[in-house]
């Protein structure tokens, strides 16, 4: 009965370390891999552990430590500069539902073909979308896309959704 627990562990313990022998297939960047990017067991381990205690999604948020830019933050940050560039004129265009830095706002985020409800739905929860005086443009850019998805014609509509 001891042999038979014994070799059940040894089994199980060779079956959890089998992914470690194999070829390292990972992406390439993060803080493990500015530790130690041999592609052997040491490697492998080091970048397991690294990665394990220090999460790579800041780098690959802020594309640093070998990391590019996630296009998802991409798309984001194209948004959010935008909105801090024209953050007055963009308040005013909300705030009657139209207007040309408005309708610039819609393309950048992907919502071209329905300008008019965008515009609309912006007028509608201004006050959603801009709730207090102290506010940063990624807060505005935030609330808005909330709206964007709360709305079934701009959902189905933007990208940034």
């Amino acid at each position: 009965m001891n042999t038979l627990k014994a070799l059940f562990v040894l089994s199980v313990l060779l079956f959890l370390a089998m992914p470690a022998y194999a070829r390292d297939t990972s992406s390439g960047c993060g803080i493990g891999w500015e530790i130690n990017d041999d592609n052997s067991f040491l490697g492998t381990s080091t970048r397991g552990t690294t990665h394990a205690t220090f999460v790579p999604t800041f780098s690959m948020t802020f594309g640093t430590s070998g990391c590019a830019r996630h296009s998802i933050v991409e798309k984001d940050l194209r948004g959010i500069k935008y909105v801090a560039v024209n953050f007055p004129s963009l308040m005013a265009d909300m705030s009657q539902g139209q207007g040309d830095t408005l309708s610039a706002f819609a393309s950048v985020l992907g919502c071209s073909s329905v300008k008019e409800t965008f515009g609309q739905v912006m007028q509608e929860n201004l006050g959603e979308i801009y709730p207090v005086e102290a506010f940063t443009p990624e807060d505005l850019y935030r609330n808005v896309v909330r709206q964007i998805q709360a709305n079934q014609t701009l959902a189905h509509s933007c990208v940034a959704a």
